[in-house]
């Protein structure tokens, strides 16, 4: 082989060689983004006390109907649809108890995937009920009137009976007052009959209530 050719080819690789040693190293792999709502659950057992009612269309008010006093699960975790957000959830037990005070409300449907009652593509929808604000001293969780329509996860118990009708949470809002390591806070909700999607109806009675831990 000529000289020429032979020193050519020692130099074509000599460059690789010190090319290959002096490559930056490969940056290091991504992690993959931890789920939003799948860290920063805190559950908080509450004493909910208050009462419920129905509206008067004589007095145009509410009337107080029965009291009661409720022990209840408080839950607040990240919002499984907004980055940095926060969802609400008050349960005081299974769907299948109709005495007088029962509640169930979330702010998403996703807080319900532990129930063991809700159908999986139900919590797996992460369906926004309500909107969070959330301040250093905690959150308020307003229910949206027009999600609520067609919502039939959220709902509280007026009447304490073997026929009591649960009713379909329609409007109100949830203030949680976050002073670790309690928690104390308010709700008033609204509701009436269950109805199909987009019908519309109108709030006949009221769930009106404080907590605390």
């Amino acid at each position: 082989m000529p000289r020429a050719a032979v020193t050519s080819l020692a130099v074509a690789l000599l460059a690789v060689l010190v090319g290959c040693g002096t490559s930056a190293a490969p940056p290091p792999a991504a992690q993959a983004p931890v789920p939003v709502g799948a860290v920063d659950r805190t559950e908080y057992k509450v004493t909910i006390t208050g009462h419920v009612g129905r509206w008067n269309d004589q007095t145009h008010e509410w009337d107080p109907t029965d009291p009661f006093r409720r022990v209840a699960t408080l839950v607040i975790e990240s919002d499984p649809t907004r980055d940095g957000g926060v969802a609400v959830g008050l349960s005081t037990g299974p769907f299948t108890d109709f005495t007088t005070g029962a509640l169930h409300v979330v702010s998403n449907s996703y807080l319900l995937r532990d129930d063991g009652y809700t159908a999986e593509e139900s919590w797996r929808a992460q369906t926004p009920m309500a909107t969070v604000v959330s301040s250093p001293t905690g959150h308020t969780a307003t229910i949206d009137p027009q999600v609520a329509q067609s919502v039939h996860l959220n709902n509280f118990v007026v009447a304490g009976s073997p026929l009591g009708v649960p009713r379909q949470i329609l409007e109100g809002s949830i203030t949680v007052e976050a002073t670790e390591p309690a928690v104390k806070g308010s709700l008033t909700l609204f509701g009436g009959e269950y109805i199909d999607t987009g019908s519309g109806t109108y709030a006949s009675e009221i769930y009106d209530a404080a907590f605390s831990s």
